[in-house]
């Protein structure tokens, strides 16, 4: 009975100190927050939200809406994640303790299910790729003239590839914010990517690539589903991605934001993300000069609003790096 009412008293101080988390016994409010899932490589250590220690990995608790610190492990070796709950935002975050921050040798095998890469699918279909009318004056030349595009079924990630997935097949992490596992993995160049991809089918036997331009922004207009947003799924940028106003000048973990028509996350805002491309006026000739420039679409944490947007084209020669430059895997149908 002691250990009830400790426990008890311990839940009611910290709903009242802070109101930000409670055991998952007996509180599940969606209206006010969600159940998040926390789990670590290894199992067993400790799990704290904002400060205050929960319990051990596995664990599962009940946080309010809005931004909380999890620190997983001890401070000799630790990992921490900013996070932003949402209705919206995932509900599963993994820590992995056994990868230490200077480790340059890349996993010999790897279980395609560790990896955690999620996929959808996205029926073919046909769309208007351009300067569409709910762009408004926001369109840049290089949008223009819009196209009718005829799009094969195919798949793409459901969220950009995080750090933590990086440094699994290739055994670093080249971020320039790095130590956040969930975070996209920024300052690669589309030629390392193409590495990348080759370690992936070697460690996998699993075949990715990058999307094309016109795949990208068909599945950010939301497929078969779109309707018609500036944004990858809302006519307001502030629900769907991190860009200048409200990232702090840095990238945040992949899923915390608004998903689109079709369930995928932060294709505006968060990293620009290459497409297999070479960079392109549209209806012109490929000029020879320009092989070296690829495409990046969708904006990030540091682009203006008018860069988020679901046509909005940018572009970088595939050998340079950039800390708001990463990407999504895409697999053939």
């Amino acid at each position: 009975m002691k250990y009830y009412k400790s426990f008890f008293l311990f839940f009611a101080i910290c709903l009242h100190t802070c109101n930000v988390f409670a055991s998952v016994v007996g509180q599940d409010n969606t209206e006010n927050g969600r159940i998040i899932n926390i789990g670590s490589t290894p199992s067993g250590v400790s799990v704290s939200v904002d400060g205050f220690y929960l319990g051990d990995t596995p664990f599962s608790c009940w946080v309010s809406f809005g931004n909380h610190l999890i620190k997983v492990g001890q401070e000799s070796c630790c990992k921490k994640m900013q996070i932003k709950v949402s209705e919206y935002s995932k509900t599963d975050y993994f820590f992995d303790l056994e990868a230490t921050a200077g480790s340059t040798t890349a996993m010999s095998n790897i279980n395609f299910s560790d990896l955690g890469f999620e996929v959808v699918f996205v029926e073919g279909g046909s769309f208007t790729m351009g300067c569409t009318y709910e762009q408004g004056k926001d369109c840049d030349n290089d949008e223009r003239p819009a196209k009718r595009m005829m799009i094969a079924p195919f798949y793409i990630g459901k969220y950009e590839v995080t750090q933590r997935q990086w440094r699994m097949v290739m055994g670093e992490n080249p971020s320039h914010f790095n130590g956040c596992d969930d975070c996209p993995v920024e300052n690669v160049s589309w030629d390392d990517i193409q590495s990348f991809f080759n370690k992936l089918k070697e460690l996998t036997g699993k075949s990715f690539r990058l999307p094309t331009e016109a795949e990208w922004e068909y599945a950010a207009r939301g497929g078969r589903n779109m309707k018609a947003t500036k944004y990858s799924g809302s006519n307001y940028v502030d629900n769907v991605a991190w860009y200048t106003k409200n990232s702090v000048t840095t990238t945040h973990p992949v899923g915390q934001n608004q998903p689109n028509e079709l369930g995928i996350y932060d294709m505006s805002g968060n990293v620009y993300e290459w497409c297999f491309d070479n960079y392109t006026i549209y209806n012109t000739a490929v000029d020879r000069r320009s092989q070296s420039l690829k495409v990046a679409r969708g904006g990030s944490w540091k682009a203006y609003p008018w860069n988020n947007r679901v046509s909005s084209r940018y572009f970088g020669d595939q050998r340079c790096r950039n800390h708001d430059y990463g990407f999504r895997v895409a697999w053939n149908f």
